[in-house]
């Protein structure tokens, strides 16, 4: 009994203490918020460390390119976007993205250009990041991704809103699997702190896209520019 006061009074001392002297707490948040910040470094060099470099990259300024076999065109009829691979058309109007957007799934109809064009060919594969021009207030934090594959051709979306503009195929070698990143804002809550959470698409031959059970999630306050909490399931 003695033992168990003597704990009470330690403890309520040591709260006493803290209140009175607010350096204290400040520097345990300091130590906190410098170690959040270099899990998050170390975990996106990780992920740097494994990109798949594309074959080429192509920046666009007009609708059209040739490079290789491939003449890709973009133009727009009356629903929306139509991109042209050769003779093989891709309606992005009709696609809708595989991962959540703002809170939700997002069809593509809202893109109108071509921004930018990867071609993978040990993969097969095309990507295509679609934005619109000119764009407006949060809009222009809105861009669409277009995996397109060669081999059977379909086409399979993502999105991306204030999450940034990175498009990019991932490999480790743990499994050699080939993955898209994706990456949603899942909102701002209650306490005004917003959510991106970072998901690993496995790209297969035989089910081509696959949610897999790999994912990130930040937590941030004042528009991203302080991280307050990183959760991570990510493959080594």
């Amino acid at each position: 009994m003695k033992t168990l006061s003597a704990l009470v009074i330690l403890l309520l001392t040591m709260i006493s203490w803290s209140t009175k002297n607010p350096d204290f707490t400040s520097s345990e948040t300091t130590k906190h918020e410098d170690s959040l910040k270099q899990r998050i470094e170390i975990f996106n060099k990780e992920l740097e460390n494994h990109v798949i470099e594309p074959n080429f990259t192509i920046n666009m300024d007009s609708s059209t390119v040739t490079f290789l076999d491939f003449k890709i065109d973009s133009f727009s009829d009356e629903n929306g976007l139509v991109i042209k691979v050769n003779n093989d058309e891709i309606k992005t109007y009709r696609l809708q993205t595989q991962n959540i957007v703002w809170t939700a799934k997002d069809s593509v109809q809202y893109a109108n250009q071509i921004s930018q064009i990867k071609y993978y060919k040990y993969e097969k594969l095309l990507l295509f990041q679609i934005t619109y021009y000119p764009c407006s207030g949060l809009g222009c934090g809105a861009n669409y991704q277009i995996i397109y594959d060669l081999k059977n051709k379909k086409s399979f979306a993502f999105g991306r809103f204030r999450t940034g503009f990175d498009m990019n195929l991932y490999q480790y070698q743990t499994d050699e699997k080939t993955y898209y990143l994706s990456k949603s804002f899942q909102g701002r809550n209650e306490q005004l702190k917003d959510t991106i959470t970072n998901e690993l698409f496995e790209l297969t031959p035989n089910l081509p896209l696959r949610l897999s059970e790999y994912s990130a999630k930040f937590m941030y306050e004042n528009d991203f520019e302080r991280e307050t909490k990183f959760e991570s399931k990510w493959i080594k």
